[in-house]
């Protein structure tokens, strides 16, 4: 059994809020060895990115979110497909009760925020759609800074790679509401204890409720708490396989406390087609450890299991494509 207790570790700080932070730079060197260094440990770190999202846009961008879930609940569920039932609106859960979400797939491709907005509400919401897709842009420019730092930090050919693993890949905008325990002095985990199955995650959080916790590697849970000005960025099962098993695929999880409410906006990226290892990155010291695969397989077999410690997702990738 994982423990619950407080953990001596801390999630990686690396500020990103840097002059002269360009690929080549000394500058971007040294958060390049530090971005890497924490996705080899810990799959995770908190990015400290002041010029990205400014406090107006932040302010008006987590304003959005809440008047979004403000919404009917018939309107809400106007958003759903029932052939990808995790996509789009979910919401009341068995293993996660309070939590909902809305998932906007495609969100850097123009019409699709557009089109959302438009079932949402009658007139479109301009402003919610400006506000989500400057915020899309954004959060998919740190991702990529990101993506160029571990090609060049596993020592890959940067142009060689970069047309599927930063031009090319798809995005997923998600939305989240945790609601408050009904009983605000406990400790409440919210949903299930899982691994994402794409490749880069930021994940940013309206900074007055924390909950966030991640999986160390000896199974204490760190807790994130992130400032108002930062974001979480993680990685998933996909870029777990693609690097060979070098890049760290952390278990995460939402626990909930006090009395209010917890909302968060994320973005995954993710790689389209069929995900392989490079070569570079297998030899006899470091033989193949997984089969190809697609990342919207990792996510249809995922299986949610109910365990001593809670709900939990097994890892599709290490369940079915070990070599």
């Amino acid at each position: 059994m994982s423990s619950d207790n407080p953990t001596t570790h801390q999630l990686p700080k690396i500020d990103f809020s840097i002059s002269d932070f360009n690929p080549g730079s000394p500058s971007w060197d040294l958060v390049r060895g530090d971005v890497v260094t924490a996705l080899e440990e810990y799959g995770c770190f908190e990015a400290v990115c002041d010029q990205l999202v400014d406090g107006e846009l932040h302010t008006s961008l987590f304003g959005a979110v809440k008047e979004l879930f403000d919404l009917p609940e018939e309107t809400k569920r106007g958003f759903t497909d029932p052939k990808r039932p995790y996509w789009g609106y979910v919401a009341s859960l068995p293993f996660a009760p309070g939590y909902q979400v809305m998932g906007i797939e495609g969100a850097l491709d123009s019409p699709a925020i557009q089109n959302f907005t438009g079932l949402m509400w009658p007139d479109g919401n301009a402003k919610f759609r400006e506000i989500a897709q400057s915020y899309s842009s954004k959060a998919a420019e740190l991702g990529k800074m990101v993506m160029r730092m571990i090609l060049e930090g596993l020592q890959l050919p940067v142009e060689k790679y970069r047309e599927d693993l930063i031009q090319k890949t798809g995005h997923l905008l998600r939305m989240t509401k945790y609601e408050a325990p009904k009983k605000g002095g406990t400790r409440e985990v919210s949903g299930i204890s899982h691994n994402d199955t794409g490749f880069v995650t930021v994940l940013r959080q309206d900074g007055s409720v924390n909950g966030l916790e991640i999986k160390a590697k000896d199974g204490q849970w760190i807790r994130a708490t992130p400032s108002g000005s930062s974001f979480i960025v993680m990685l998933g099962d996909a870029i777990h396989g693609w690097s060979n098993g070098r890049l760290y695929s952390p278990v995460h999880r939402v626990v909930m406390s006090g009395t209010r409410a917890r909302y968060s906006v994320i973005l995954f990226s993710a790689m389209k087609g069929v995900i392989r290892c490079p070569g570079e990155l297998v030899d006899e010291q470091h033989p193949l450890l997984f089969k190809p695969f697609e990342e919207i397989d990792l996510e249809r077999l995922t299986r949610v299991l109910e365990t001593e410690d809670g709900w939990e997702s097994e890892s599709t990738l290490r369940a079915r494509y070990l070599v």
